[in-house]
């Protein structure tokens, strides 16, 4: 068993002279390394995964009980892409993902990019008006979330943001407030009026619809977003920046390089999957070197980890 604190560190790197330009500026320098950044997409990457560490676990799950390999998981992955999209959502749309550290985050990140659609990492700790702000800024479309986190119900504030939703009919909300969003699914056995549950949206699809996803890889160029993030708002409202599939599968493979990462390697993860952090210098440096990630709680939780450190 192997446990990591990552770090990142940016370096920038003046070009040298011979890849300048004639006006002498500096033209677009791709790479500078031995090993080649890698022209895919994130889906393409999970495909790739797949093909080479089918039957490792990918991710486990110690408070909800759920495991996944990495062939099990492109599975639900594909049924999350094919449901979003069969409920009408379209290339480039935004997908919230306002939930701790559960798998339905892992699931639903991952379903985003494999439907060519951008996942938004919200803050769980958010009240009404940061999630309002950010459902806003960046027109969400879909939002996934748990029904109750801590003293947080989820379900209860977005209500009190978009009180249309119990009038919702199929689920689909009209509101005037937030005009874009027109799905709230919610990850519970419970019905709560005008909401999906996480469930419905994993059996909405049909096998062609989810071969069609198989078929849509092709389609999806590495250089679009696949992710927004939130600045921490130091000196004004956060900020949204997009990264990129591009940058989402060469971060995690040169991290996981630098971090000695291979498919025997299993992963307590201590950060909030929502953050850079945990999507990028975690969760994609584990998926491209056939890692497994264990998530020991919701929230960070000295006593859980220990007990993952000594389980898994």
């Amino acid at each position: 068993m192997i446990i990591f604190t990552i770090v990142s560190f940016s370096l920038s790197v003046e070009p040298p002279a011979a890849v300048k330009g004639h006006d002498s500026h500096p033209a677009h320098l791709h790479y500078i390394g031995k090993q080649p950044l890698v022209y895919r997409s994130v889906g393409q990457e999970l495909e790739r995964a797949v093909a080479e560490y089918g039957t490792t676990e990918s991710i486990v799950s110690c408070h909800e009980q759920k495991r996944y390999t990495f062939r099990s998981l492109i599975e639900d992955v594909d049924r999350i892409a094919a449901g979003l999209l069969k409920l009408g959502l379209q290339q480039g749309d935004h997908v919230g993902i306002w939930a701790p550290n559960n798998m339905h985050w892992y699931l639903t990140m991952f379903g985003a990019a494999r439907a060519g659609l951008v996942s938004v990492g919200i803050n769980p700790a958010f009240q009404v008006p940061e999630v309002e702000y950010c459902l806003k800024k960046v027109k969400v479309k879909a939002l996934i979330m748990p029904d109750t986190f801590k003293s947080q119900n989820y379900y209860e504030i977005i209500k009190s943001i978009c009180p249309e939703l119990t009038d919702s009919v199929n689920g689909c909300i009209k509101s005037a407030n937030l005009p874009h969003l027109k799905y709230a699914i919610v990850d519970t056995p419970s019905i709560l009026k005008g909401a999906l549950t996480f469930n419905d949206l994993l059996g909405l699809s049909d096998p062609a619809e989810r071969e069609a996803i198989r078929r849509l890889q092709n389609h999806i160029m590495p250089d679009s977003g696949c992710n927004i993030q939130f600045t921490s708002g130091t000196t004004g409202k956060p900020k949204a920046a997009v990264l990129t599939h591009y940058n989402f599968v060469n971060n995690g493979i040169h991290i996981g390089n630098r971090n000695q990462l291979d498919s025997n390697s299993r992963i307590c993860v201590q950060v909030p999957l929502f953050h850079v952090y945990g999507v990028v210098i975690t969760v994609m440096a584990a998926m491209t070197h056939g890692s497994t990630l264990v998530l020991p709680a919701a929230g960070f939780s000295p006593s859980d980890s220990l007990h993952a450190i000594v389980n898994e």
